[in-house]
């Protein structure tokens, strides 16, 4: 995970719980019931109203896709009262697949230029 650019802090599964918190407080892929203040949030995931206030100012990065990441949305989803949707779940990790993509492709060009000079 460190690859993907996530700072292990507390190990994998805190980071895991890092970027899902992230993901509901910026409401990305519609982690965040409508309504639903940050002090809920906060009183639901069992974590401080500053580590949400936080999460909130910090730049997302996608998980990649583990039964880690997975266990631990299911089980964020259910302190919320959400059901986790295989829409949620891509949210999170179709945008870590798209961003590889992307990384390779800048690679592979900047690789072409380097060999052509």
């Amino acid at each position: 995970m460190r690859m993907q650019g996530l700072t292990m802090r507390g190990g994998t599964e805190k980071t895991i719980c890092r970027q899902v918190l992230r993901a509901i407080v910026q409401d990305m892929g519609q982690w965040r019931l409508k309504g639903m203040t940050d002090k809920e949030i906060a009183q639901h995931l069992e974590v401080s109203i500053s580590d949400v206030k936080t999460q909130k100012r910090a730049k997302f990065t996608p998980l990649p896709d583990t039964q880690l990441a997975r266990e631990i949305m299911t089980d964020m989803a259910a302190k919320l009262g959400l059901t986790l949707t295989e829409e949620r779940v891509s949210t999170l990790l179709m945008l870590y697949g798209v961003i590889v993509a992307i990384r390779a492709l800048c690679q592979q060009s900047l690789y072409g230029r380097r060999s052509l000079a």
